[in-house]
C-alpha cells in the first residue's frame, strides 16, 4: 500500500508543477506587451548605447506615473531580464539598485 501512496504523491507533485507552469505562462507575454506599450525599450535605448537605467529612471520618463509605478515596473523589468530581454546589473555602492539595459534579444522590441 505504501508504494501506491508514494506513486500517487509523485503524480500529485508532477501535476502541481504543470499547474504552476500553466499559471505563470501568461506572465511573460503580458509583461512584454506592457513594456512595449510603455516604450520601456525605447526609453532605455534613448539613454544611449550600453545605458543602464533603474526602474525609477525609466518611470520618471513616463508621461504620467502614479506613486508606486517604479516598484511595479521593477517586477516587470526583473522578469524581462530573467528571460534575457534585458540585462540587469546591481550597483555596489548605491544600496543595491538594479539597473537595466537592453539585451541583444531585446533590441527587436
Amino acid at each position: 500500500m505504501e508504494a501506491v501512496n508514494s506513486y500517487k504523491h509523485g503524480e500529485e507533485d508532477e501535476a502541481a508543477v504543470v499547474a504552476m507552469a500553466a499559471c505563470g505562462a501568461y506572465m511573460l507575454p503580458m509583461a512584454l506587451n506592457a513594456a512595449v506599450e510603455l516604450d520601456v525599450f525605447e526609453i532605455i535605448a534613448a539613454a544611449g548605447d550600453g545605458a543602464r537605467l533603474s526602474s525609477s529612471d525609466i518611470a520618471s520618463r513616463f508621461p504620467t506615473a502614479a506613486d508606486g509605478t517604479a516598484v511595479m515596473l521593477e517586477s516587470m523589468l526583473h522578469m524581462l531580464a530573467a528571460h534575457s530581454l534585458l540585462i540587469c546589473s546591481v550597483e555596489n555602492g548605491g544600496g543595491g539598485v538594479r539597473r537595466y539595459g537592453i539585451a541583444p534579444a531585446g533590441k527587436f522590441f
